[in-house]
Protein backbone atom coordinates (compact mmCIF):
# COMPACT_ATOMS: atom_id res chain seq x y z
CA UNK A 1 0.00 0.00 0.00
CA UNK A 2 1.37 3.18 -0.83
CA UNK A 3 1.37 5.92 2.23
CA UNK A 4 0.78 9.60 1.81
CA UNK A 5 3.22 11.87 3.18
CA UNK A 6 1.32 12.38 6.37
CA UNK A 7 0.86 8.80 6.96
CA UNK A 8 4.41 8.20 6.35
CA UNK A 9 5.44 10.76 9.22
CA UNK A 10 2.72 9.52 11.69
CA UNK A 11 4.36 5.58 11.03
CA UNK A 12 7.59 6.91 11.30
CA UNK A 13 7.92 9.25 13.49
CA UNK A 14 10.21 8.20 17.28
CA UNK A 15 10.92 9.28 20.23
CA UNK A 16 8.38 12.03 21.31
CA UNK A 17 4.34 11.55 21.97
CA UNK A 18 2.21 11.66 18.92
CA UNK A 19 -0.94 12.54 18.52
CA UNK A 20 -3.20 12.24 15.36
CA UNK A 21 -6.32 13.05 14.20
CA UNK A 22 -7.79 11.13 11.15
CA UNK A 23 -11.48 11.05 10.04
CA UNK A 24 -13.17 7.91 9.42
CA UNK A 25 -12.02 6.12 6.27
CA UNK A 26 -8.75 7.87 6.13
CA UNK A 27 -6.90 4.55 7.08
CA UNK A 28 -5.82 5.12 10.38
CA UNK A 29 -5.73 1.73 11.20
CA UNK A 30 -4.03 0.73 8.36
CA UNK A 31 -1.79 3.21 9.37
CA UNK A 32 -1.99 2.26 13.33
CA UNK A 33 -0.96 -1.52 12.17
CA UNK A 34 2.21 -0.29 10.00
CA UNK A 35 3.59 1.96 12.80
CA UNK A 36 3.45 -1.33 15.04
CA UNK A 37 5.01 -3.75 12.51
CA UNK A 38 7.36 -0.87 11.63
CA UNK A 39 8.82 -0.90 15.46
CA UNK A 40 8.96 -4.75 15.29
CA UNK A 41 10.19 -5.61 11.60
CA UNK A 42 12.87 -2.39 11.51
CA UNK A 43 13.24 -1.56 15.04
CA UNK A 44 13.83 -4.82 16.79
CA UNK A 45 11.61 -4.20 19.38
CA UNK A 46 9.78 -7.51 20.40
CA UNK A 47 5.60 -7.44 20.12
CA UNK A 48 4.95 -8.02 24.06
CA UNK A 49 7.20 -4.77 25.15
CA UNK A 50 4.41 -3.05 23.10
CA UNK A 51 0.86 -2.09 25.01
CA UNK A 52 -1.64 -1.46 22.09
CA UNK A 53 -4.87 -0.30 23.50
CA UNK A 54 -8.38 -0.11 22.03
CA UNK A 55 -11.48 -0.01 23.02
CA UNK A 56 -13.43 -2.97 21.80
CA UNK A 57 -12.60 -6.30 21.99
CA UNK A 58 -13.11 -7.48 18.52
CA UNK A 59 -10.67 -3.97 17.41
CA UNK A 60 -8.19 -5.64 19.23
CA UNK A 61 -8.78 -8.63 17.97
CA UNK A 62 -8.77 -7.31 14.22
CA UNK A 63 -5.17 -5.76 15.76
CA UNK A 64 -3.93 -9.04 16.53
CA UNK A 65 -5.17 -10.61 13.20
CA UNK A 66 -3.56 -7.73 11.54
CA UNK A 67 -0.13 -7.68 12.85
CA UNK A 68 0.26 -11.66 12.78
CA UNK A 69 -0.45 -11.85 8.91
CA UNK A 70 2.13 -8.91 8.00
CA UNK A 71 4.95 -10.53 10.67
CA UNK A 72 3.94 -13.65 7.73
CA UNK A 73 4.41 -11.38 4.79
CA UNK A 74 7.72 -10.69 6.28
CA UNK A 75 8.54 -14.18 7.30
CA UNK A 76 8.19 -15.52 3.66
CA UNK A 77 10.90 -12.90 2.37
CA UNK A 78 13.43 -14.30 5.10
CA UNK A 79 12.42 -17.55 6.57
CA UNK A 80 15.66 -17.85 8.63
CA UNK A 81 14.59 -14.38 10.61
CA UNK A 82 14.23 -15.97 14.15
CA UNK A 83 13.28 -12.63 15.65
CA UNK A 84 10.00 -12.78 13.84
CA UNK A 85 9.29 -16.18 13.71
CA UNK A 86 9.82 -15.12 17.69
CA UNK A 87 7.23 -12.92 17.63
CA UNK A 88 4.16 -14.95 16.58
CA UNK A 89 5.09 -16.52 20.06
CA UNK A 90 5.19 -13.64 21.86
CA UNK A 91 2.17 -12.40 20.24
CA UNK A 92 0.11 -15.11 22.18
CA UNK A 93 0.71 -12.70 25.58
CA UNK A 94 1.36 -9.10 23.95
CA UNK A 95 -0.99 -6.67 25.25
CA UNK A 96 -3.41 -5.54 22.62
CA UNK A 97 -6.37 -5.78 24.78
CA UNK A 98 -8.92 -3.05 25.46
CA UNK A 99 -8.31 -0.71 28.69
CA UNK A 100 -10.73 -2.56 31.21
CA UNK A 101 -8.52 -5.83 30.03
CA UNK A 102 -5.01 -3.83 30.59
CA UNK A 103 -6.74 -2.82 34.03
CA UNK A 104 -7.67 -6.38 35.29
CA UNK A 105 -4.31 -7.88 34.02
CA UNK A 106 -2.56 -5.59 36.25
CA UNK A 107 -4.93 -5.72 38.85
CA UNK A 108 -4.09 -9.61 38.44
CA UNK A 109 -0.80 -9.18 39.02
CA UNK A 110 -0.59 -7.13 41.88
CA UNK A 111 -3.24 -8.28 43.97
CA UNK A 112 -2.04 -8.14 46.96
CA UNK A 113 -1.09 -4.54 46.93
CA UNK A 114 -4.87 -4.52 47.67
CA UNK A 115 -5.54 -7.70 49.87
CA UNK A 116 -8.39 -8.77 46.81
CA UNK A 117 -9.11 -12.24 45.57
CA UNK A 118 -7.60 -12.41 42.28
CA UNK A 119 -9.93 -15.09 41.16
CA UNK A 120 -12.57 -11.85 40.60
CA UNK A 121 -14.97 -11.27 37.49
CA UNK A 122 -16.51 -8.78 35.90
CA UNK A 123 -20.70 -9.12 36.89
CA UNK A 124 -22.88 -8.72 33.91
CA UNK A 125 -25.18 -5.75 33.34
CA UNK A 126 -28.33 -7.15 34.39
CA UNK A 127 -26.99 -9.29 37.83
CA UNK A 128 -24.65 -5.81 38.38
CA UNK A 129 -28.43 -3.99 38.52
CA UNK A 130 -30.20 -6.29 40.83
CA UNK A 131 -27.09 -5.96 42.93
CA UNK A 132 -26.83 -2.23 42.56
CA UNK A 133 -30.86 -1.42 43.66
CA UNK A 134 -30.94 -4.17 46.24
CA UNK A 135 -27.57 -3.03 47.77
CA UNK A 136 -28.98 0.76 47.39
CA UNK A 137 -32.23 0.26 48.95
CA UNK A 138 -31.12 -1.73 51.91
CA UNK A 139 -28.16 1.36 52.61
CA UNK A 140 -30.87 3.61 52.17
CA UNK A 141 -33.66 1.46 54.49
CA UNK A 142 -31.12 1.90 57.41
CA UNK A 143 -30.98 6.13 57.14
CA UNK A 144 -35.15 5.72 57.21
CA UNK A 145 -34.83 3.71 60.14
CA UNK A 146 -32.83 5.80 62.23
CA UNK A 147 -35.00 8.87 60.84
CA UNK A 148 -31.70 11.60 61.01
CA UNK A 149 -32.86 15.07 60.00
CA UNK A 150 -30.01 15.48 57.15
CA UNK A 151 -31.31 13.04 55.49
CA UNK A 152 -34.80 13.46 55.56
CA UNK A 153 -34.43 17.00 54.16
CA UNK A 154 -32.29 15.41 51.40
CA UNK A 155 -35.24 13.35 50.40
CA UNK A 156 -37.83 15.96 50.81
CA UNK A 157 -36.08 18.00 48.62
CA UNK A 158 -36.30 15.37 45.65
CA UNK A 159 -39.45 13.64 46.40
CA UNK A 160 -43.18 14.22 46.67
CA UNK A 161 -44.96 11.56 48.84
CA UNK A 162 -43.84 8.20 49.84
CA UNK A 163 -42.12 7.76 46.80
CA UNK A 164 -38.60 7.78 46.31
CA UNK A 165 -37.61 6.68 43.00
CA UNK A 166 -36.60 10.07 41.56
CA UNK A 167 -34.29 10.49 44.54
CA UNK A 168 -32.88 7.30 44.30
CA UNK A 169 -32.24 7.91 40.16
CA UNK A 170 -30.31 11.08 41.35
CA UNK A 171 -28.57 9.66 43.81
CA UNK A 172 -27.66 6.55 40.79
CA UNK A 173 -26.75 8.82 38.57
CA UNK A 174 -24.50 11.25 40.72
CA UNK A 175 -22.82 7.62 42.04
CA UNK A 176 -21.99 6.23 38.25
CA UNK A 177 -20.84 9.71 37.16
CA UNK A 178 -18.47 9.57 39.93
CA UNK A 179 -16.83 6.09 39.49
CA UNK A 180 -16.05 7.16 36.37
CA UNK A 181 -13.75 9.76 37.57
CA UNK A 182 -9.90 9.13 39.31
CA UNK A 183 -10.95 10.06 42.48
CA UNK A 184 -14.68 10.21 42.68
CA UNK A 185 -14.21 11.01 46.92
CA UNK A 186 -12.39 13.67 46.29
CA UNK A 187 -14.38 15.12 43.19
CA UNK A 188 -17.70 14.18 45.50
CA UNK A 189 -16.05 16.99 48.45
CA UNK A 190 -15.33 19.58 45.66
CA UNK A 191 -18.43 19.41 44.11
CA UNK A 192 -20.32 20.23 47.35
CA UNK A 193 -17.25 22.60 48.58
CA UNK A 194 -18.62 24.88 45.48
CA UNK A 195 -21.68 25.53 47.43
CA UNK A 196 -20.35 26.95 50.18
CA UNK A 197 -21.26 30.65 49.78
CA UNK A 198 -21.93 32.99 52.03
CA UNK A 199 -21.48 36.14 50.98
CA UNK A 200 -21.87 37.88 47.45
CA UNK A 201 -17.58 38.16 46.94
CA UNK A 202 -17.55 34.89 48.03
CA UNK A 203 -20.05 34.36 45.15
CA UNK A 204 -17.73 36.02 42.77
CA UNK A 205 -15.04 33.91 43.40
CA UNK A 206 -16.29 30.87 43.70
CA UNK A 207 -16.34 27.77 40.67
CA UNK A 208 -20.08 28.13 40.49
CA UNK A 209 -19.77 31.79 38.82
CA UNK A 210 -17.14 30.89 37.11
CA UNK A 211 -19.21 28.42 35.09
CA UNK A 212 -21.52 30.62 34.63
CA UNK A 213 -20.11 33.90 33.65
CA UNK A 214 -18.11 32.05 31.01
CA UNK A 215 -21.62 30.67 29.53
CA UNK A 216 -22.66 34.29 29.73
CA UNK A 217 -19.61 35.69 27.84
CA UNK A 218 -20.22 33.05 25.19
CA UNK A 219 -23.66 34.24 24.56
CA UNK A 220 -22.41 37.50 25.01
CA UNK A 221 -19.99 36.83 21.85
CA UNK A 222 -23.01 35.37 20.00
CA UNK A 223 -24.45 38.27 20.60
CA UNK A 224 -21.81 40.48 19.03
CA UNK A 225 -21.51 38.31 15.71
CA UNK A 226 -25.44 38.98 15.59
CA UNK A 227 -24.44 42.87 15.58
CA UNK A 228 -21.66 42.63 13.08
CA UNK A 229 -24.03 40.93 10.97
CA UNK A 230 -26.17 43.70 10.90
CA UNK A 231 -23.70 45.84 10.09
CA UNK A 232 -22.50 43.70 7.01
CA UNK A 233 -26.13 43.13 5.53
CA UNK A 234 -26.71 47.07 5.45
CA UNK A 235 -23.88 48.23 4.13
CA UNK A 236 -24.25 50.49 1.39
CA UNK A 237 -27.90 51.72 3.01
CA UNK A 238 -26.55 52.48 6.12
CA UNK A 239 -23.40 54.75 7.35
CA UNK A 240 -22.57 53.23 10.77
CA UNK A 241 -19.57 55.18 11.22
CA UNK A 242 -20.62 58.66 10.00
CA UNK A 243 -23.83 58.30 12.04
CA UNK A 244 -23.00 56.30 15.17
CA UNK A 245 -23.44 59.23 18.05
CA UNK A 246 -26.69 60.43 16.37
CA UNK A 247 -29.61 58.39 17.75
CA UNK A 248 -32.19 60.02 15.86
CA UNK A 249 -30.50 57.83 13.04
CA UNK A 250 -30.97 53.94 13.07
CA UNK A 251 -27.01 53.54 13.18
CA UNK A 252 -26.96 55.48 16.43
CA UNK A 253 -30.03 53.77 17.88
CA UNK A 254 -28.33 50.57 17.10
CA UNK A 255 -24.56 51.65 17.92
CA UNK A 256 -26.14 52.32 21.37
CA UNK A 257 -27.33 49.09 21.90
CA UNK A 258 -23.78 47.25 20.71
CA UNK A 259 -22.64 49.43 22.64
CA UNK A 260 -23.99 48.09 25.50
CA UNK A 261 -23.05 44.74 24.92
CA UNK A 262 -19.52 45.42 23.97
CA UNK A 263 -19.42 46.89 27.59
CA UNK A 264 -20.92 43.93 29.46
CA UNK A 265 -18.42 41.77 27.56
CA UNK A 266 -15.55 44.25 28.57
CA UNK A 267 -16.42 44.28 32.42
CA UNK A 268 -16.73 40.29 32.36
CA UNK A 269 -13.11 39.73 31.14
CA UNK A 270 -11.91 42.74 33.25
CA UNK A 271 -13.80 40.78 36.20
CA UNK A 272 -15.97 44.18 36.86
CA UNK A 273 -19.03 41.89 37.70
CA UNK A 274 -20.95 44.10 39.76
CA UNK A 275 -20.52 46.37 36.96
CA UNK A 276 -21.82 43.61 34.72
CA UNK A 277 -24.62 42.88 37.18
CA UNK A 278 -26.20 46.08 37.37
CA UNK A 279 -25.68 46.60 33.68
CA UNK A 280 -28.27 43.50 33.14
CA UNK A 281 -30.41 43.92 35.58
CA UNK A 282 -31.03 47.56 33.65
CA UNK A 283 -31.09 47.04 30.63
CA UNK A 284 -33.69 48.33 28.27
CA UNK A 285 -34.25 48.28 24.31
CA UNK A 286 -35.54 51.42 23.19
CA UNK A 287 -38.38 51.54 21.05
CA UNK A 288 -37.95 50.91 16.93
CA UNK A 289 -39.03 54.17 15.72
CA UNK A 290 -41.11 53.27 12.56
CA UNK A 291 -39.35 55.62 9.99
CA UNK A 292 -36.51 53.42 10.14
CA UNK A 293 -35.72 52.08 6.57
CA UNK A 294 -39.08 53.42 5.26
CA UNK A 295 -37.72 52.94 2.17
CA UNK A 296 -36.00 49.81 2.50
CA UNK A 297 -38.53 47.40 4.01
CA UNK A 298 -37.30 44.04 3.35
CA UNK A 299 -33.73 45.31 4.88
CA UNK A 300 -35.99 46.84 7.77
CA UNK A 301 -37.72 43.23 8.54
CA UNK A 302 -34.11 41.62 8.47
CA UNK A 303 -32.48 43.56 11.14
CA UNK A 304 -35.46 43.50 12.98
CA UNK A 305 -35.32 40.01 13.05
CA UNK A 306 -32.03 39.83 13.90
CA UNK A 307 -32.41 42.45 16.74
CA UNK A 308 -34.84 40.27 17.67
CA UNK A 309 -32.91 36.95 17.71
CA UNK A 310 -30.17 38.69 20.06
CA UNK A 311 -32.74 40.25 22.29
CA UNK A 312 -33.89 36.90 23.02
CA UNK A 313 -31.03 34.83 23.35
CA UNK A 314 -30.00 37.89 26.35
CA UNK A 315 -33.52 37.66 27.84
CA UNK A 316 -33.71 33.14 27.47
CA UNK A 317 -29.73 32.53 28.25
CA UNK A 318 -28.68 35.10 30.55
CA UNK A 319 -31.76 37.06 32.43
CA UNK A 320 -34.06 34.09 32.82
CA UNK A 321 -31.61 31.56 33.27
CA UNK A 322 -29.05 33.19 36.09
CA UNK A 323 -30.52 37.22 36.94
CA UNK A 324 -33.97 37.00 37.18
CA UNK A 325 -34.03 37.92 41.02
CA UNK A 326 -31.11 39.44 42.58
CA UNK A 327 -27.73 38.21 43.54
CA UNK A 328 -28.14 38.40 46.98
CA UNK A 329 -31.61 36.24 46.86
CA UNK A 330 -29.53 33.70 44.97
CA UNK A 331 -26.70 33.36 47.72
CA UNK A 332 -29.32 32.54 50.02
CA UNK A 333 -30.86 30.21 47.64
CA UNK A 334 -27.20 28.44 47.66
CA UNK A 335 -27.23 28.84 51.80
CA UNK A 336 -30.12 26.95 51.39
CA UNK A 337 -29.27 24.16 49.29
CA UNK A 338 -25.52 23.45 50.53
CA UNK A 339 -26.69 21.06 53.27
CA UNK A 340 -28.51 19.23 51.17
CA UNK A 341 -25.59 19.41 48.39
CA UNK A 342 -23.49 18.16 50.79
CA UNK A 343 -25.54 15.67 52.77
CA UNK A 344 -25.91 14.19 49.02
CA UNK A 345 -22.25 13.48 48.32
CA UNK A 346 -21.26 12.15 51.62
CA UNK A 347 -24.33 9.77 51.77
CA UNK A 348 -22.65 8.95 47.88
CA UNK A 349 -19.14 8.51 49.49
CA UNK A 350 -20.68 6.37 52.18
CA UNK A 351 -23.11 4.20 49.58
CA UNK A 352 -19.74 3.94 47.28
CA UNK A 353 -17.68 2.09 50.59
CA UNK A 354 -20.45 -0.32 51.59
CA UNK A 355 -20.86 -1.21 48.18
CA UNK A 356 -17.95 -2.00 47.80
CA UNK A 357 -17.45 -4.23 50.97
CA UNK A 358 -20.34 -6.50 49.47
CA UNK A 359 -18.84 -6.65 45.60
CA UNK A 360 -15.95 -7.89 47.45
CA UNK A 361 -17.71 -10.86 49.48
CA UNK A 362 -19.13 -12.18 46.31
CA UNK A 363 -15.52 -11.40 44.47
CA UNK A 364 -17.94 -9.61 41.43
CA UNK A 365 -16.93 -5.87 40.50
CA UNK A 366 -17.59 -3.59 37.88
CA UNK A 367 -15.01 -2.28 35.06
CA UNK A 368 -14.88 1.33 37.22
CA UNK A 369 -13.89 -0.69 39.89
CA UNK A 370 -11.05 -2.75 38.00
CA UNK A 371 -9.94 1.01 37.20
CA UNK A 372 -9.44 1.92 40.66
CA UNK A 373 -8.19 -0.68 41.73
CA UNK A 374 -5.90 -0.39 39.03
CA UNK A 375 -5.10 3.28 39.77
CA UNK A 376 -4.57 2.67 43.61
CA UNK A 377 -1.70 0.09 42.15
CA UNK A 378 -0.35 2.78 39.72
CA UNK A 379 -0.32 5.95 41.04
CA UNK A 380 0.00 7.03 44.58
CA UNK A 381 -0.21 10.69 46.34
CA UNK A 382 -0.41 11.74 42.65
CA UNK A 383 2.87 10.10 41.91
CA UNK A 384 3.58 7.08 39.55
CA UNK A 385 4.64 3.83 42.03
CA UNK A 386 7.50 1.50 41.78
CA UNK A 387 4.89 -0.76 39.99
CA UNK A 388 4.08 2.03 37.58
CA UNK A 389 7.86 2.53 36.91
CA UNK A 390 8.23 -1.13 35.99
CA UNK A 391 5.38 -0.89 33.55
CA UNK A 392 7.54 2.34 31.94
CA UNK A 393 10.29 0.50 31.83
CA UNK A 394 8.63 -2.41 29.92
CA UNK A 395 6.44 -0.70 27.52
CA UNK A 396 8.89 1.03 24.54
CA UNK A 397 5.80 2.37 23.54
CA UNK A 398 2.10 2.51 24.41
CA UNK A 399 -0.41 2.91 21.82
CA UNK A 400 -3.81 4.16 22.01
CA UNK A 401 -6.60 3.94 19.24
CA UNK A 402 -9.68 6.08 19.49
CA UNK A 403 -8.55 8.05 21.64
CA UNK A 404 -11.40 10.83 21.54
CA UNK A 405 -13.07 8.09 23.80
CA UNK A 406 -10.41 8.29 27.37
CA UNK A 407 -12.15 9.67 30.29
CA UNK A 408 -10.34 10.97 32.82
CA UNK A 409 -9.01 7.80 34.84
CA UNK A 410 -7.73 6.48 31.36
CA UNK A 411 -5.74 9.25 30.69
CA UNK A 412 -4.29 9.37 34.82
CA UNK A 413 -3.53 5.46 34.33
CA UNK A 414 -1.44 5.53 30.75
CA UNK A 415 0.04 8.57 31.98
CA UNK A 416 1.19 7.21 34.97
CA UNK A 417 3.42 3.82 33.16
CA UNK A 418 4.31 6.35 29.84
CA UNK A 419 7.60 8.21 29.39
CA UNK A 420 6.74 10.53 26.29
CA UNK A 421 6.10 7.23 24.36
CA UNK A 422 2.70 7.66 23.41
CA UNK A 423 0.85 7.04 20.21
CA UNK A 424 -2.17 8.30 20.23
CA UNK A 425 -5.02 8.24 17.22
CA UNK A 426 -8.52 9.47 17.06
CA UNK A 427 -11.29 11.44 15.72
CA UNK A 428 -13.21 14.18 18.24
CA UNK A 429 -16.23 13.86 16.05
CA UNK A 430 -16.49 10.40 16.57
CA UNK A 431 -16.58 10.34 20.24
CA UNK A 432 -19.05 7.93 21.28
CA UNK A 433 -18.34 7.03 24.97
CA UNK A 434 -19.52 10.04 27.21
CA UNK A 435 -21.94 7.67 28.95
CA UNK A 436 -18.47 6.64 30.73
CA UNK A 437 -17.57 10.00 30.73
CA UNK A 438 -15.49 10.41 27.58
CA UNK A 439 -13.30 13.64 28.08
CA UNK A 440 -12.80 15.40 25.03
CA UNK A 441 -11.19 17.84 26.15
CA UNK A 442 -8.18 15.48 26.78
CA UNK A 443 -8.15 15.10 22.97
CA UNK A 444 -8.02 18.79 22.89
CA UNK A 445 -5.75 19.91 25.08
CA UNK A 446 -2.98 18.04 22.85
CA UNK A 447 -4.39 18.68 19.52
Amino acid sequence: MAFTTNQLQAINERNKNILVSAAAGSGKTTVLAERIINKIVNDKIDVDRLLVVTFTKDAAEEMKERIIKRINVEIEKNNDNSFLIEQLVRINKAQISTIDSFCSKVVKTHFKVLDIDPNFRIGDKGELDILTDETLQNFLDKYYEDNEINFINLVDAFTKGANDDKFKSIFLNLYFKSQNLPYPEKWLKNAYKQFEISTEEEFFSSKIFEKLINYVEEILNEVIIICDRIKFISAGELDFEKNANDTSTLEGFLTEEFSNFNNMLFDIKNKNYKSFINSIYNLKYERWNRNFLKENPDLKEEIKSLRDLYKGFIKDEIIKKFFSKPILDIVNEIKTIYPIIKTLCNLIIEFDNYFLDIKKEKNIYTFSDISHFCLNILVKDNKPTSVANQYKELFEEIIIDEYQDSNTIQETLLSSISANNRFMVGDIKQCIYRFRQANTNIFNEKY
